[in-house]
């Protein structure tokens, strides 16, 4: 991580939250990981193989720049913790963000690549289950946005789609990915 910003006091920020203060510094370290990974535009051919198909046709440059952002400002919202970890998503583009986070560190845990991070093991853990595997449930209000990833629901990112409508799903179509959720 090349990142120069001073390390957030996690174990103050979230000793009386819904995630431990370590799955909040892992969350933040992999949203700063990929934040300065794909600032880079020469990653953005690696960025757009982590997103559904839908979003091929909208991902163009300033679109992907646009999204890649959304990495920082998770991080910054971790760092911050100011709302509910269940607030963490602020639009769309946020939970794929929070998706991608948690898909790579599952990947880095398997590869044992966080272990060289003493700040991290310093920091007071969960309730003895994997904070990890449960962080969608925790930090997302739901996961309407995995169904773009399903081949039999194409379609459904269409804001009159039945079966969004059914769902209660918003913004699932890309141009409206970084349209903020009604709160």
């Amino acid at each position: 991580m090349t990142t120069t910003e001073p390390m957030p006091d996690f174990a103050r920020l979230y000793e009386s939250s819904a995630i431990s203060p370590r799955l909040a510094g892992r969350l933040w370290y992999g949203a700063q990981l990929l934040a300065d990974t794909y600032a880079d535009p020469d990653f953005h051919f690696d960025l757009r193989t982590e997103l559904p198909r839908i979003a091929d046709r909208y991902a163009d440059d300033e679109w992907l720049e646009r999204f890649a952002a959304r990495f920082r400002a998770v991080a910054d919202r971790l760092a911050d913790q100011t709302i509910g970890v269940e607030q963490l998503a602020t639009c769309t583009a946020d939970e794929l963000v929070i998706h991608i986070i948690i898909d790579t560190l599952t990947s880095l845990d398997a590869d044992d690549a966080l272990a060289n991070q003493p700040w991290l093991a310093a920091l007071p853990n969960g309730p003895g289950f994997d904070e990890l595997e449960a962080a969608r449930e925790l930090c997302l209000q739901d996961n309407d946005v995995m169904m773009l990833f399903n081949p039999a629901l194409d379609g459904i990112e269409d804001p009159v789609d039945p079966v969004q409508e059914r769902q209660g799903a918003a913004n699932l179509h890309p141009r409206d990915w970084f349209s903020p959720f009604d709160v």
